[in-house]
């Protein structure tokens, strides 16, 4: 039976005793703005940030997809550190980087004499990353016989040294993370099914930079206190950032943060703001008209009649790739 107590109401269990104590614990609630070291405030990040707080406190594997430059390998990070494996290790591992003939060594190690220039045993990514998180960065560029030899690890559980008779069982919560289309790859035969199923058991997509333009203030200034402390945006140095397309994502505003800081100094206008590092001809020249949210049409149309028409020439004067101006000519309808 149950029965109903009060506060303050004094209760004894055989020997024991206690006084009913009613308090309400409160959580301070986390920072919607961040997950590890990813910022936004958009929409789309608060819901990403959302999704990765909960799948943190999981064991399954994850799959994070998104474009290059998109922060996937800070998103990985930051379920490690929010997650019950916070004291292990964290390692990554660039599955493009790995020689073929290299890729069992890499993952599973080794034993000595295992082949020629195996002077001594060795642990493997995954032996490293034991009681941890194991993160396998551009998974979709692995080929077919390294996709199944990757499986038949996850689906046993089993690492095998190159070498060894024995297996070893290391503990490992997996994330894999790739800019390819593997569900595309899949029906093109060239990623296999059972291994995508068995990665993407949770799956999240980090968004590109022109889906979170309302970010860029934020981002870049966050990016500028942790890599050039003390450097500052003026107003039309945030509004012609938030003008461009960002095909290169996180890792372009990096690069021209960095490049306007070099170039610049510590304050930096919209004028120091190199956005195409291919309009340089020798020396470093005026940029051209600086594109900002209210005149970024009038510019545009302005280049293309000083180039007469030439795209690639008025994508050059406006310091912003082709693709990007191909993106705002549809966007105007210019």
């Amino acid at each position: 039976d149950i029965t109903p107590v009060v506060s303050g109401e004094e209760i004894r269990l055989g020997e024991h005793g206690f006084v009913v104590d009613i308090t309400t614990v409160s959580e301070s609630a986390r920072p919607r703005d961040r997950f590890g070291e990813m910022v936004g405030s958009a929409p789309t990040m608060q819901r990403l940030f959302g999704m990765l707080q909960r799948i943190a406190a999981h064991e399954a594997p994850v799959l994070v997809i998104g474009e290059s430059g998109t922060g996937k390998e800070l998103a990985a990070r930051g379920l490690h550190d929010a997650g019950p494996r916070l004291d292990g290790p964290f390692i990554a591992v660039n599955c493009a980087a790995i020689a073929e003939n290299l890729f069992e060594s890499e993952l599973f190690g080794h034993e000595k004499g295992a082949f020629t220039g195996a002077t001594a045993r060795q642990d493997g990514a995954f032996h490293h990353a034991d009681g941890g998180t194991l993160f396998l960065d551009e998974v979709g560029e692995l080929k077919l016989d390294l996709q199944a030899k990757l499986l038949r690890a996850l689906e046993s559980g089993e690492v095998k040294r190159v070498g060894a008779s024995r297996p070893e069982f290391p503990d490992v919560r997996l994330v894999a993370a790739t800019n390819r289309d593997l569900s595309a790859m899949v029906r093109a035969g060239t990623f296999r099914e059972d291994l995508f199923f068995r990665l993407s058991v949770l799956f999240v997509r980090t968004p590109p930079l022109r889906e979170r333009q309302q970010d860029l203030g934020l981002l870049a200034r966050t990016l500028l206190e942790r890599n050039h402390p003390g450097a500052q945006l003026t107003d039309d140095a945030i509004e012609a950032l938030q003008s461009y397309a960002w095909p290169g994502n996180v890792r372009e505003l990096r690069n021209v943060l960095t490049r306007a800081v070099v170039l610049g100094g510590p304050l930096i206008h919209a004028a120091d703001l190199q956005f195409n590092p291919w309009a340089f001809e020798g020396e470093p020249r005026d940029p051209g008209p600086v594109v900002t949210r209210v005149d970024e049409r009038t510019a545009i149309e302005s280049a293309l009649a000083k180039t007469e028409g030439n795209r690639t020439a008025a994508a050059r004067l406006l310091g912003m790739p082709r693709s990007s101006l191909l993106y705002k000519l549809k966007k105007y309808g210019i």
